[in-house]
């Protein structure tokens, strides 16, 4: 099993942090689609675990972009130049969504005068105090944010599902079982 990347496809690492993200922000979603029901003990317990979940996607994110940095891409796939490049283009912009979303998660929790916590581990130290419009501002952003990434994850993995099945290129098979 390769750990590093190849020209023919993602190693395991950049495949372990891809398919990791790819979980926990699906299940941050699917607790933060499903916090407002809860009984007030356990939307407590939920938004801790959705912060403690954003803050493992963040120090991921972080881990995958300097992985991406010191590793090169598999080659790009034969094909039109600006199909390519509006790919890269389209990773770039993960990073910088998820990025954004974890920053907003974080200062519209610490505005609103909540602790954010790892996993009862630690807590980030508190670098903005209470404060409605400050928390208000960011928990737009958080939304309208979480709906920009899920178009994104529409499109990418229909992307990925038209490499697969019409242009039935290695394109999903390089993230999805690495180099042959």
């Amino acid at each position: 099993m390769q750990i590093r990347n190849s020209p023919e496809g993602y190693g395991l690492v950049a495949r372990f942090l891809h398919w990791s993200m790819f979980l926990l922000i699906g299940l941050t979603t699917f607790l933060a689609l499903n916090m407002e029901s809860m009984e007030e003990a356990d939307k407590l317990f939920t938004e801790g675990l959705h912060r403690s979940l954003g803050l493992l996607i963040l120090a991921l994110l972080l881990l995958r972009f300097a992985w991406k940095l010191n590793n090169p891409r598999p080659a790009d796939p034969p094909g039109s130049a600006w199909v390519n490049w509006s790919a890269h283009a389209l990773h770039w912009l993960f990073y910088f969504i998820i990025l954004l979303q974890v920053v907003a998660g974080i200062t519209m929790s610490q505005a609103d005068g909540e602790p954010v916590g790892f996993f009862g581990l630690f807590s980030l130290p508190a670098l903005i105090g209470p404060d409605e419009d400050v928390e208000e501002f960011w928990e737009e952003i958080h939304e309208v944010n979480w709906i920009v990434l899920s178009v994104l994850v529409i499109g990418h993995v229909a992307a990925a599902l038209r490499h697969l099945y019409s242009e039935k290129d290695d394109v999903f098979r390089r993230m999805w079982s690495g180099p042959r």
